[in-house]
């Protein structure tokens, strides 16, 4: 039984998926309900049909695509019960969902088309071969140039492709990306896809369909997930890794070589209120559990084992306005989960929301304490006056004609990494500093101070520069 359980966990999850010292949530909130009827009300609460393969949320309800039996069941997001389920024109294998205005879009794997029903569970419209669309696994709406993009996965070495929709006109483009592709997300400029075959994610421009990178990662990468600053990526080897956004490399902070279980199987990572969270399913449904990371540095929040959720195989995850969804791909049960103590956060502290993604939210920065201003420190160089002050406050300055200012990982150009560019009149709070580096042999070290910006973001200036000064120090605010 048991090895035919991890049979059909690995053929699930070769499909591909749509789309990663612990301090344990005190207050998870779990409501689950059998297939099998109960007493009363308890009958239709929180179950679905055969093999629950994607979850999407229309804001009033919540859809589950049921690759097992060609259907959709319809959830009460205030209570779990089953609303209705969806027959007709299914569909074989519905695999992947998104919700996109009055919409919502599924991709049938089995006939090789997207199909679109109205918030009613009417049927509406077809996508199929014309539009370029051949095996579809992944579905990703961008809000920016107002497209549905699908992942075609492909056969064996047949390379893989994306199509972006245009849901106004119906235009559609197509794209290639790598072998077996199994995942899609977006950063709010980019389209990122995991290619499973390849080991690798392909990095489009979402304005215009160009490859802008190939990132190498680890083992038959199979689900992705944005949190406003990193992707993440989760491998079958186990292993999940966050590649950054702003410069596409590799966290160094952000790494973890395994989840718990032996082997573990990350299935699906889904970010939402401000984690990452992780269905992590092994043929050992012992070790089988839902693994909650923290989206600002990766630290483990906490490992939830899912016989006491109860749920033994969690699959697929999405969100509403409150609560986490699981759904258990073998025994059809739903349980939502409440992060009460973790969310939301104070509105005066609230996360910055991507207004072309909607639903990503940029994590609430954990920024080091302002220290108090302090007097002027010795400079680097006897020739270069150190002008900015610990505590103060400086702007970036139009010195380099144009150019932005790179703010970067640590003081110097050897081995740091640039976290964001800031052109001339961005301002910033002064938090460490200065660190001597030599750059220019010509001229000798000098100061860099570690600095706050204005959006959260931190990071080390160079405070001179090619002959000048990149930044000015402002009064202080009593002055």
């Amino acid at each position: 039984m048991r090895r035919m359980i991890s049979f059909i966990i690995l053929a699930m999850m070769i499909v591909g998926m749509a789309a990663t010292i612990a301090v344990p949530i005190t207050a998870w909130h779990e409501r689950a309900q059998t297939a099998e009827a109960q007493s009363g009300d308890e009958d239709n609460r929180y179950h679905t049909g055969s093999f629950p393969r994607a979850m999407a949320f229309d804001g009033e309800l919540v859809w589950v695509a049921n690759w097992g039996d060609n259907s959709i069941t319809r959830l009460s997001v205030a209570d779990g019960t089953v609303i209705d389920t969806l027959t007709e024109r299914i569909g074989e294998g519905p695999v992947a969902m998104a919700w996109v205005g009055r919409r919502m879009w599924v991709a049938i794997h089995g006939a090789n088309d997207v199909r679109t029903f109205l918030s009613d569970g009417s049927y509406d419209q077809v996508f199929g071969l014309t539009h370029g669309i051949n095996v579809p696994v992944a579905l990703l709406y961008e809000s920016a140039n107002d497209s549905m993009w699908i992942v075609n996965q492909g056969v064996g070495e047949v390379p893989g492709s994306v199509v972006q929709i245009e849901i106004q006109t119906g235009l559609f483009n197509r794209y290639p990306v790598g072998r077996f592709p199994t995942a899609i997300t977006y950063d709010g400029k980019r389209i990122w896809v995991a290619n499973g075959l390849d080991n690798s994610l392909s990095v489009l421009d979402a304005e215009t369909g160009e490859a802008v990178a190939t990132i190498a990662v680890n083992a038959f990468p199979i689900s992705l997930a944005f949190d406003g600053i990193h992707v993440w990526v989760s491998h079958y080897d186990g292993s999940i890794k966050a590649i950054r956004s702003s410069d596409l490399r590799e966290s160094e902070e952000i790494l973890l070589d395994a989840l718990p279980g032996d082997p573990p199987r990350p299935v699906q990572l889904l970010y939402a209120f401000e984690h990452i969270w992780v269905t992590n399913v092994h043929s050992d449904n012992d070790t089988s559990n839902i693994v909650v990371l923290k989206a600002l540095d990766g630290s483990l929040v906490t490992t939830r084992p899912v016989d006491t959720a109860p749920i033994s195989f969690p699959g697929t995850l999405t969100y509403t306005d409150t609560h986490v969804w699981v759904v258990d791909w073998l025994s059809q049960r739903v349980v939502t989960i409440e992060p009460s103590d973790i969310w939301r956060p104070d509105p005066a502290n609230a996360p910055e929301v991507i207004e072309s993604t909607p639903g990503i939210w940029l994590p609430t920065p954990e920024p080091t304490s302002t220290p108090q201003p302090t007097a002027t420190p010795i400079p680097c160089n006897p020739d270069i006056e150190a002008r900015l002050v610990v505590g103060g406050r400086g702007r970036v300055n139009d010195h380099l004609r144009g150019a932005p200012l790179n703010l970067r990982s640590a003081p110097g150009t050897a081995n740091t990494q640039v976290v964001a560019q800031y052109t001339a009149g961005a301002e910033f709070e002064v938090i460490g500093g200065p660190e001597c580096v030599e750059i220019e042999p010509s001229v000798g070290e000098v100061s860099w101070f570690q600095v706050r910006m204005e959006d959260g973001s931190e990071g080390w200036f160079i405070e001179y520069f090619q002959d000048g000064y990149t930044v000015d120090p402002l009064p202080a605010e009593d002055e």
